[in-house]
């Protein structure tokens, strides 16, 4: 039975079909229905794009030409014949067999299928993974302990195997740590159900348990550990840890030197002393391991996830290049490489838990408007000098089904997306000028677009509204992915937002607390669930849409549920705050101050100068247009001029004139009334 290539699709053998368009090859090549055109694309949709982010690999092997249907620097369309496989593919046409996933996310396959035409692509594209309907994000999951028996930091060994089965069988890849680094430098593409595994301590039990497991599915990991710890008499030996390091699969990382909680300063510690005892974290692990092991030691995990700007510093300063936290959610490109966050995997919970903390990809609608017919002025095919291979004898499936997904991909303002399989089919018929007219085409519509995008969110930053210019450079790089500008200005909002929101917070207080609560056995308030993390996660994409009421909304929801969660808060206050923007446009500036208020209120009315400012500009705005109001109407209607002063006074308390006005007011009020006492006929 086929799985549906729309919603959330599964290709053949029940595996993610993760190439929006080769998904329709794949539907037609086994008898499935194609998808209506007007069924928005999966969210693991992984289309190329036209970004090379690397030169070319050396000109692959001389083939079979009955294997090689035809070629150029860019693709090779290949025929697969017995005993080809992916791997083996990549091997040859690559250089590397583990590239084989690039072939597999291209084509929307798991295998290599005798008589089934496929495309490996030769240049490496879109290495930070945004597509029109959203953006590739990496979960990193988080393990500690393994047993027999379930507690909330051990996990039973039957429940890790049934974890890794589950990757292994639903099209998941398990990719290393330092993979990920390339990733958030858009310097290289990841599968796109990517996975990391890691696990803190260094507890023996990884060693006993987790690594045989590990090399059953081949599955790489990162193990932090501290170095006190090491050799403790339920931790990890020297001897265990070369073991693991030389099987290839397991790389040793640093979780600090004692373990302390490193946001928090000791009783009576100076700056100066706080400084050196964090640089004694950060340098004394590194040190020892890379002593002691085959290993180059740049990676962090954060002690009970908690950071601190003078740890960060010292983690800068001694070379680390990537810090890990216990801050649920996955990783988009941008992520700051300081501040990963990571899904804590803990012993008491199901594998249906486990699964919904597998989110590899976050839906955003980043689509262009679609256009009408191309304006003439649009540049056209002229075929080129050089020497092109010959078209094939006859159309393939492959080049009908390609034909359709481009013109669906155009229709839907998907440019770069559809630029790659433009170029595909140029290359199976370069006689045909109708192709290379519609990649130019494409190639036009998605560098306007790009463009247009650009300018919008330039203006929307300058103007402070950095949700709106998130959403505006995220649809700038779905139609242009190289471009540096639009990727930087989303990695300067992102550190900002994280440092703000995670950075030295957490440890006096926050959901990072919680989750050292856990670690410790202490009795603190439980860390958001899962599904808390999925509501989370779906009202910033709703401010980020710029759907700012329902994502207020959904946020207050959020924080009644998890009142000490700092990122639910942080970003509750940012919706509030564009809230009072546009209600401050709309002219309603009651309503404006009271959502600044409101913002106010969420830090305990410590939200900085800048909040305080903008709240005190606001009050004696409104106070003044109260003031002015009550002038007005002082000739004509008293009793309004005494109203609006009053309320100028709630609104400024220390305006310069309006306390002698209300006076003399209320004065000539009473006047009018002992008048009106003595003379009920006026």
């Amino acid at each position: 039975m086929c799985g549906n290539v729309t919603g959330v699709p599964f290709g053949r053998r029940g595996k993610r079909a993760l190439g929006w368009s080769l998904a329709l090859v794949v539907a037609a090549l086994t008898g499935c229905a194609t998808a209506s055109p007007l069924t928005p694309p999966a969210p693991s949709a992984r289309s190329p794009t036209p970004l090379e982010i690397a030169p070319p690999p050396p000109p692959p092997p001389e083939a079979s030409p009955d294997r090689v249907i035809v070629r150029d620097s860019r693709f090779i369309v290949y025929s697969p014949q017995a005993g080809d496989t992916l791997r083996s593919l990549a091997r040859d046409y690559l250089g590397d067999p583990d590239r084989y996933w690039e072939i597999a996310d291209f084509n929307g396959v798991d295998a290599a299928e005798p008589g089934q035409a496929l495309v490996i692509p030769l240049q490496r594209r879109n290495p930070i993974g945004v597509f029109g309907s959203g953006y590739q994000i990496v979960p990193i999951l988080a393990y500690h302990r393994f047993g027999q028996q379930a507690s909330k930091m051990e996990l039973p060994v039957g429940e890790f195997a049934a974890q890794l089965h589950h990757l292994a069988e639903s099209g998941y890849r398990v990719v290393r740590l330092r993979d990920v680094e390339d990733f958030l430098a858009g310097k290289g593409a990841l599968p796109a159900r990517a996975v990391v595994i890691t696990m803190d301590d260094g507890y023996a039990s990884t060693y006993k348990y987790a690594f045989p497991l590990l090399k059953q599915h081949g599955f790489p990991a990162t193990v932090f550990v501290y170095t006190d710890f090491i050799g403790a008499k339920d931790a990890l030996s020297w001897a265990q840890m070369r073991e693991m390091v030389a099987s290839g699969l397991i790389d040793i990382q640093a979780h600090s030197k004692t373990h302390a909680n490193l946001a928090n300063r000791l009783p009576e510690e100076s700056d100066e002393r706080y400084r050196e005892r964090m640089d004694v974290e950060a340098r004394a692990p590194r040190d020892t391991l890379e002593r002691m092991l085959p290993v180059k030691v740049d990676t962090f995990a954060y002690p009970y996830g908690d950071a601190s700007d003078v740890l960060i510093e010292r983690l800068l300063k001694r070379e680390y290049r990537m810090a890990v936290t216990v801050n649920s959610g996955g990783n988009a490109f941008f992520a700051d490489p300081l501040l990963l966050q990571r899904s804590m995997i803990l012993g008491d919970q199901d594998l249906d838990t486990f699964k919904a903390k597998l989110q590899v990809f976050r839906e955003v609608d980043l689509r262009s408007a679609a256009q009408p017919e191309r304006p003439s002025t649009s540049p056209t095919f002229t075929p080129s000098a050089h020497p092109r291979p010959p078209s094939p004898p006859t159309e393939l499936p492959l080049e009908q089904l390609e034909r359709e997904t481009t013109e669906h991909l155009m229709q839907e303002g998907r440019w770069a997306e559809a630029i790659p399989h433009w170029e595909v089919l140029e290359l199976l018929h370069p006689d045909q000028p109708s192709y290379g007219n519609k990649l130019a085409e494409a190639k036009s519509r998605a560098s306007g677009a790009a463009a247009e995008h650009l300018q919008e969110a330039r203006r929307a930053r300058q103007q402070g509204r950095d949700h709106r210019a998130f959403v505006l450079y995220l649809k700038v790089l779905s139609a242009d992915p190289d471009n540096a500008e639009a990727a930087q200005a989303l990695r300067e909002i992102e550190k900002d937002s994280a440092r703000r929101a995670y950075v030295g917070a957490l440890s006096r207080g926050g959901n990072n607390e919680a989750m050292a609560g856990v670690r410790r056995g202490a009795n603190g308030p439980p860390p958001p669930s899962a599904a808390e993390r999925a509501d989370l996660d779906s009202a910033i994409t709703l401010l980020h849409q710029g759907d700012t009421v329902a994502a207020a909304q959904a946020l207050e929801g959020y924080v009644r549920k998890n009142p000490r969660d700092e990122l639910g808060k942080r970003t509750l206050q940012d919706a509030y705050v564009e809230l009072s923007r546009q209600r401050s446009q709309e002219n309603k500036k009651e309503e404006a101050l009271t959502n600044l208020e409101k913002a106010q209120a969420l830090r305990d009315g410590k939200s900085g100068p800048g909040l305080t400012r903008s709240i005190q500009s606001l009050r004696k705005e409104i106070a003044e247009d109260y003031y002015q109001q009550g002038l007005r109407a002082e000739r004509t209607d008293l009793g309004e001029a005494i109203s609006a002063w009053e309320k100028t006074l709630k609104y400024d308390p220390d305006h310069p004139q309006v306390v002698q006005r209300l006076e003399r007011a209320h004065r000539m009020q009473q006047g009018l009334r002992t008048i009106q006492d003595l003379n009920p006929t006026l």
